[in-house]
């Protein structure tokens, strides 16, 4: 058996390795092991998964990455190196440049990124972040959007680090919208809805549309229910009008006609233009009965109806919220544009008699949707709910005077400009 006598350790740290020295007694001497490199890491490297091929579309659930996050770092030393050496990674961000929209496309362009392989595009759409493309290019035109939409996008790269394929950080998310909407002029012309194969003839007036991206030649108008194409060469455009798109004979026909109704009818309105609530008329009278809001007396084919108070609590019914924005002290119009300019379209009660009238008539609603200036005057583009036997109206126009005059009447009811928050 070996004896050692007396053991002195001392330890040294050489950047970042420990040596272990031994002086033992001059009979007898044990040396230590050779040094061993010690591996540190601030943040360890994610998995890294595997990459996408350029063609996949398919729905991803990736969480966005932290812009706030440290950047990952990794130090690594040569094992057969006497000297220790470090190497450095650091995972960056790609930065968008511009989203710039046309017609329903748009185009997308970011910087490039140092040892980027590829970029991936995603697109958030019916809250989901979605991959849309994988490319090497440092631009990507998303095409065929849905009009009147928000969308948001965002961007990350395939990186290649000394350790293999790594992914960037995303960029910052950036938000666009889509809207192309404008006011057609029909006469006489022949819609055809694409999905029920159904085509509706000599319709005329004022209708909201955009042009078709997968139809060339095509216009799709906001019309029965739905969406219909009519033949570009069959419309007229109304320059320089701003409006919202708004079905106007879409959503009134229903059991209750005339003026019965048209708090349920211009709440259909609303709903459905502006949330795509995907609702009818008649499911709102069904609800005002049941739920005892018709306060103006029992909805009929001919009469009844209800004030905005009980229209509200009516539309909160089916999961939305709205306010009334109506001040005396504001003029009506200058509520309402600044409404539209946001987005926003606005119901509105008037003094009714075939039609918006300064003198006489039935208190009624109607909802306003867009304006458009000439002659240097303001005049405003509605839709109205009044339906017959004979069919429904197109989109309606007035003038700011005339409009201001009749929703600042006297009313046995509240004076109202609904909106949906």
């Amino acid at each position: 058996m070996t004896c050692i006598k007396k053991i002195s350790i001392y330890l040294f740290a050489v950047t970042g390795i420990a040596f272990s020295v031994f002086l033992l007694s001059s009979e007898n001497s044990v040396f230590a092991e050779e040094p061993t490199t010690a591996v540190t890491a601030e943040t360890e490297l994610s998995d890294i998964s595997d990459v996408t091929s350029e063609n996949n579309t398919s729905e991803t659930d990736i969480p966005a990455a932290d812009a706030t996050e440290t950047p990952t770092a990794a130090y690594v030393t040569d094992t057969k190196a006497t000297t220790a050496t470090a190497t450095v990674y650091k995972r960056q961000s790609v930065k968008l440049k511009t989203v710039k929209v046309k017609k329903l496309n748009a185009k997308v362009k970011w910087q490039k990124l140092q040892n980027a392989k590829k970029y991936e595009i995603f697109l958030y759409k019916n809250s989901k972040w979605k991959k849309i493309k994988t490319t090497s290019s440092t631009k990507f035109t998303i095409k065929n959007l849905e009009n009147c939409n928000t969308y948001s996008v965002r961007v990350r790269a395939i990186v290649k680090t000394p350790y293999g394929t790594d992914y960037s950080y995303f960029s910052e998310i950036r938000d666009f919208k889509i809207n192309q909407t404008k006011l057609y002029s029909l006469s006489n012309a022949s819609l055809f809805d694409r999905k029920k194969k159904v085509k509706r003839r000599n319709v005329s007036g004022y209708y909201t549309g955009y042009e078709s991206g997968k139809y060339k030649g095509y216009i799709i108008i906001d019309y029965n229910y739905g969406t219909y194409l009519v033949k570009k060469s069959k419309v007229k455009t109304v320059k320089s009008a701003k409006v919202l798109p708004t079905s106007a004979v879409s959503q009134i026909y229903g059991s209750y006609r005339g003026w019965s109704a048209c708090g349920p009818a211009t709440a259909t309105i609303l709903l459905n233009s502006e949330k795509k609530a995907d609702v009818q008329k008649d499911e709102l009278v069904r609800t005002a009965k049941r739920k005892h809001l018709e306060d103006q007396g029992s909805v009929t084919k001919n009469g009844g109806g209800m004030t905005s108070p009980k229209l509200i609590k009516l539309i909160n019914c089916f999961g939305y919220t709205a306010k009334n924005l109506y001040k005396s002290s504001v003029k009506p119009s200058k509520i309402i544009k600044k409404q539209i300019d946001s987005g926003k379209r606005c119901l509105i009660l008037v003094k009714y008699s075939g039609g918006i009238m300064p003198d006489s008539g039935a208190a009624h609603f109607v909802v306003v949707c867009g304006y458009k200036k000439i002659g240097g005057k303001l005049y405003f583009y509605y839709a109205d709910p009044y339906y017959n036997f004979c069919g429904g109206r197109s989109i309606l126009s007035v003038s700011s005077s005339l409009l201001n005059s009749s929703i600042s009447r006297k009313f046995s009811e509240p004076n109202t400009i609904l909106v949906l928050e």
